[in-house]
């Protein structure tokens, strides 16, 4: 426990110090602390000018207490340095579905190439493609195939397709290839081709060549 003098020091001096290092360093304390000052603060601090500051103090909000301050966090994954994105995108992933909402959200809706990268790279070293294919193939057509097709256009499906052919889920590959059997994405077409030759299951090996087949060109009405 802190006493109500080094509280306040850390609340109504540290953290507005003209030293970036000492406002960046004051917001790791400041989150551990409980006084009702302590988010305005936090909040404050991830508006700084310096990127270092923002840094801490996103890594300081990553706490599960600080939930609420997910709609905040998310607006870092715009910020123009690439450590304080990767530190928002990361922080959300430690919210659990409540981070997920707003990080699939902010990467379906976002312009900036550079976020989506690096959300993209959070959502493969976070060991996130399984539980998004796997909620791809349980749940209506929604949000995460809308995920699905954004990582394909940016080239992002390696690691889909990895743990796509280690599946033994036969409706998400079959969902899969209804979705995206036509895709352009090499890599997607690598992984028709193959059901096509080597699937063991008729009805995929059918789709697979199907979608493999080129489109007849129309006649003359």
């Amino acid at each position: 426990n802190f006493a109500p003098e080094l509280i306040d020091l850390f609340l109504t001096r540290m953290c507005f110090d003209e030293s970036a290092d000492v406002r960046a360093r004051s917001a790791s304390v400041i989150a551990y602390l409980e006084d009702p000052r302590v988010v305005p603060v936090l909040l404050t601090l991830l508006e700084d000018p310096l990127w270092f500051v923002r840094l801490h103090t996103v890594r300081a909000l990553s706490a599960r207490k600080y939930q609420p301050q997910a709609p905040q966090i998310a607006l870092r994954l715009t910020d123009e340095n690439w450590m304080v994105r990767e530190a928002a995108a990361k922080a959300l992933l430690a919210f659990g579905q409540l981070g997920l909402n707003h990080l699939y959200e902010h990467f379906l809706g976002t312009q900036d190439r550079y976020s989506r990268e690096q959300i993209a790279d959070a959502m493969q070293r976070g060991g996130l493609i399984p539980d998004l294919l796997n909620d791809y193939g349980n749940a209506p057509d929604g949000r995460e195939g809308k995920v699905i097709e954004q990582l394909a256009r940016m080239g992002k499906t390696s690691y889909l397709l990895t743990v796509l052919v280690r599946s033994p889920d036969r409706i998400l590959r079959k969902k899969f290839l209804q979705q995206f059997g036509n895709d352009q994405d090499p890599q997607i077409k690598s992984w028709v081709w193959d059901v096509a030759h080597r699937e063991t299951d008729d009805e995929l090996r059918g789709m697979a060549r199907a979608n493999l087949e080129p489109t007849a060109p129309q006649g003359d009405a």
